[in-house]
């Protein structure tokens, strides 16, 4: 088990880590929110034009504000929303703490969240194109043109409190100082949250891609860091799907001659890691999955010590930000690397997840006992187990 440090849960207040780093030269603040359970296909489309809109400004900070405090570090203010959780971020020189505090306290509490701002986010939103691969890893078909203001506004007012926030902060600063901030601007709000604005029908799944290419998915259950086997499952996703070694490069690629590009993605949800096994293919062989599945299964049974050796080895280089192929995505912006920000949010994220921080260290740590049979079992139990889905090509 991974459990570095443990901590007190406020019953109605926010769960917060500090990662203070002597010689950083620099503050890292962020908010990790998570949004009302079970939201409709109009609210997780609000959901992603709030993190939008939030750009826009508060009562406090404009639009062009916001900026100018970003370009002081050279890492601009950050807002992106996956489909269970919004993460904020804000960087500011050594000396500010304060200011990011503020900064973040407001975008939490006073957005201004116009009509204007809401109206030009659906537009951008609906406008956007991504290709297979993004449309795959995003692959919500959402309704964009339904959302109102109104609706924005409820997700809002609904989310954005202390009982659902996970703040994280990081740099140059004396120890305490972080919770101080926290303990000061996000008491318990008053009162209770709105009516939800709510809607019958369930986010649905892309139906087909725009370009003529086909992704399958292998999308296997959570992984808790948290209990006996999660770095072990963790580990079994290395082996599977990171570089050409990887099972799924040999087999799909190299064997079969199926896919021209193949991966395995640790996927982050409020929940836990979701290992993600995604292969593209130029046309649409709707059973593919399955036996992809199947292939990748007999695979697993011919694993040798090489293969637990170059899985540990992948999995540290991730760690130490060697190895651009790593699989773990903090959010929208692609694999992790070892930057502050990148610490601070895989810090924020697992304590989101499973309410303990856990460390890059804690993660080799209890790797490197794993022995091959365990590293086998963990694979096939998370290919049994996965569910397979395909979104054909236009």
């Amino acid at each position: 088990m991974i459990s570095l440090l443990a901590f007190g849960l406020l019953v109605r207040g926010p769960r917060v880590v500090e990662v203070p780093v002597v010689g950083s030269g620099k503050i890292v603040v962020q908010v990790f929110v998570r949004p009302p359970v079970e939201m409709s296909d109009r609210e997780q489309a609000g959901w992603e034009i709030l993190a939008d809109v939030l750009y826009d400004g508060t009562e406090e900070y404009s639009r062009d504000k916001l900026a100018q405090y970003g370009s002081q570090t050279g890492v601009p203010l950050l807002i992106e929303a996956m489909s269970d959780f919004m993460r904020i971020q804000v960087v500011e020189p050594k000396d500010g703490l304060k200011v990011a505090s503020q900064i973040v306290e407001a975008l939490c509490k006073r957005a201004t969240l116009t009509t204007e701002a809401v109206t030009e986010s659906v537009k951008r939103l609906r406008s956007r194109h991504r290709g297979p691969w993004e449309e795959a890893l995003f692959e919500l078909d959402l309704p964009f043109a339904s959302v109102t203001t109104e609706i924005v506004r409820n997700l809002y007012s609904n989310a954005f409190r202390p009982e659902n926030m996970t703040l994280v902060f990081g740099g140059e600063f004396e120890p305490g100082k972080g919770q101080a901030e926290a303990d000061d601007r996000f008491k318990p709000w008053a009162g209770r949250p709105p009516i939800r604005t709510r809607f019958d029908r369930l986010p649905r799944q892309r139906t087909k891609h725009r370009d003529n290419v086909s992704t399958f998915e292998l999308r296997c259950k959570p992984i808790s860091l948290t209990k006996a086997d999660g770095a072990t499952e963790l580990l079994a996703v290395f082996a599977l799907g990171v570089g050409k070694e990887g099972a799924m490069h040999r087999i799909l690629r190299d064997h079969l001659g199926w896919s021209y590009r193949q991966e395995s993605v640790l996927w982050p949800t409020a929940s836990g890691w979701v290992p993600r096994l995604i292969f593209a293919k130029t046309s649409a062989e709707m059973t593919l999955g399955g036996v992809a599945r199947e292939e990748l299964l007999k695979d697993v049974e011919n694993w040798t010590e090489a293969s637990l050796v170059r899985a540990k080895a992948m999995t540290d280089t991730a760690f130490s930000g060697e190895n651009p192929l790593s699989p773990l995505w903090l959010g929208q912006g692609g694999p992790m690397g070892t930057d502050l920000e990148d610490k601070c949010a895989w810090i924020g994220l697992n304590t989101m997840m499973f309410g303990t921080t856990i460390e890059f260290s804690g993660v080799r740590s209890v790797i490197e006992p794993i022995k091959l049979d365990e590293l086998k079992v963990a694979a096939k139990n998370l290919l049994e187990q996965a569910g397979v889905s395909v979104i054909p090509g236009s």
